[in-house]
């Protein structure tokens, strides 16, 4: 599995990718993982929420004939502050989401599940998001960020 290191960002990416990107060996039982190459391995390290990752991962794998083999987790700052403000169901955040912008009704049909403030990192958040992401292909942590699911890395992004 290929992610960014804890702290590291996406942008710098193609200056020093041994350094902000790196691949885990996921053991064959998904109980344990090991660092394979890059989180410049002498002082990076896999972000806390790759467990969330992993297990996002997984659902979508079960629960989809479709080839979902992303999962793109960012923090845009206008989500994360609209979760401030709006209602946080997901049927109402969906909704406000679609009427600002009408095109995101086609990018992510079956609307976004949306959990409230929770520590990230911890289990009980990463059970949360598998919960989630069988209905969804994106999901949002309130005051965190975005969890998209997708086929490829550009549909994700997207």
């Amino acid at each position: 599995m290929l992610l960014t290191g804890s702290g590291k960002c996406f942008r710098d990416i193609r200056f020093k990718p041994e350094v902000c990107l790196g691949l885990l060996e996921i053991g064959a039982n998904g109980t344990a993982c090991r660092p394979d190459w890059g989180f410049d391995r002498n002082r990076g390290h896999p972000a806390s929420g790759t467990s969330a990752h992993v297990m996002n991962l997984a659902v979508k794998k079960r629960v989809t004939d479709s080839l979902h083999r992303v999962i793109y987790h960012v923090q845009p700052a206008n989500i994360i502050s609209l979760s401030f403000v709006l209602p946080l169901p997901d049927e109402v955040f969906t909704r406000e989401l679609w009427e600002m912008e009408p095109e995101r009704a086609m990018t992510f049909p079956s609307g976004l599940g949306v959990i409230p403030w929770m520590v990230p990192g911890q289990k009980e958040i990463a059970e949360r998001s598998e919960k989630l992401m069988e209905r969804y292909d994106v999901i949002l942590w309130a005051q965190h960020g975005l969890f998209c699911s997708a086929e490829t890395a550009s549909d994700a992004l997207g």
